[in-house]
């Protein structure tokens, strides 16, 4: 696929490893972001989660995947898993989540993801302190957090826990000084908005997935996931909707993006990131649109490709 040298000229794009690089390494796992930081990028994408005692950790899913998660005893959870933030930190750290189950459907996505054993979902300050540790040892520039707030409006215990979740990051960004290192994206918006209230100084990112998508669309007349822009939703674009809300970033699904919404996002000044962007033609796609951030499971495979851009471009 072609991309036009005005494009790339003078436009850098940023490469976030997606959980840190799940195509390759157990997702939000510090050996996971380990190999990320190795490649050469310098921002991890995570999702965190708050415990029945408070703690922040990082994992995604609102239940123990079964396709994911061993016991203590080295058996595949079954049925369906314990809810997250109805466990301690202490109960969470149990569970091998190392590996991924060879029969599932999950399994079968990543097939060149590595098995591990004795591997356990880090607290946020761990993967705070880990990243600390790598600049030290790498005299690398600063780690970039991109954290995702997993929160779900259409679920009861969610709302009511939003505030104690963005206080609890707020008190760790603080703690170790990642105001200027941290980006807080969430489908949630409820939770951003309260972000933005209590931290406008942070930068924010606003994740979307578009009506045409179905069942897990956010963006639809009505939705529960748009905060307090809600009642704007039945004739505002996605990007005129985050500038309203006050946000930097908009965190696009990638097949939701086109020339029209990214010049209209540019038009407003609203970042593009897009995810996750993991097939050769999706990322040159991305590249050609001159999106900000390609967040992506591969990071090494956005990073070959951009460099194989940008040596065609010094032959033009």
């Amino acid at each position: 696929m072609p991309i036009s040298s005005s494009r790339l000229r003078g436009h850098k794009i940023e490469i976030h490893g997606h959980r840190g690089a799940r195509g390759l390494f157990p997702e939000n796992t510090l050996p996971g972001y380990a190999y990320a930081l190795s490649t050469g990028i310098r921002t991890l994408e995570l999702d965190v989660q708050l415990t029945a005692d408070n703690i922040l950790v990082a994992t995604h899913d609102f239940t123990l995947s079964t396709a994911q998660t061993r016991d203590s005893n080295g058996h595949w959870l079954t049925g369906t898993g314990p809810e997250t933030i109805g466990l301690t930190v202490e109960q969470l750290k149990c569970y091998d989540i190392g590996g991924l189950k060879p029969a599932s459907d999950y399994g079968a996505k990543f097939p060149d993801q590595a098995f591990l054993d004795g591997v356990r979902i880090p607290t946020l300050e761990e993967v705070m302190q880990f990243c600390r540790h790598h600049e030290r040892q790498s005299g690398a520039p600063g780690v970039i957090l991109n954290i995702e707030i997993k929160s779900d409006p259409t679920r009861p215990s969610h709302p009511e826990r939003a505030e104690a979740t963005v206080d609890a990051l707020l008190s760790l960004i603080s703690k170790h000084d990642y105001g200027n290192q941290s980006i807080i994206q969430s489908f949630d918006w409820a939770i951003l908005d309260l972000v933005l209230d209590k931290a406008p100084h942070l930068k924010r990112s606003y994740l979307t997935m578009a009506a045409q998508n179905g069942e897990h669309a956010t963006i639809y007349k009505g939705s529960p996931w748009l905060g307090k822009t809600a009642c704007l939703s039945q004739d505002e674009s996605i990007p005129s909707l985050i500038r309203k809300a006050g946000g930097d970033n908009w965190s696009s699904f990638f097949k939701d993006l086109d020339e029209k919404t990214v010049a209209e996002a540019r038009a407003l000044g609203v970042g593009i990131y897009v995810w996750t962007v993991n097939e050769r033609q999706d990322i040159d796609r991305m590249i050609e649109l001159g999106v900000d951030a390609i967040i992506s499971d591969y990071p090494a495979r956005v990073h070959r490709r951009l460099l194989e851009h940008q040596e065609n471009l010094s032959t033009l």
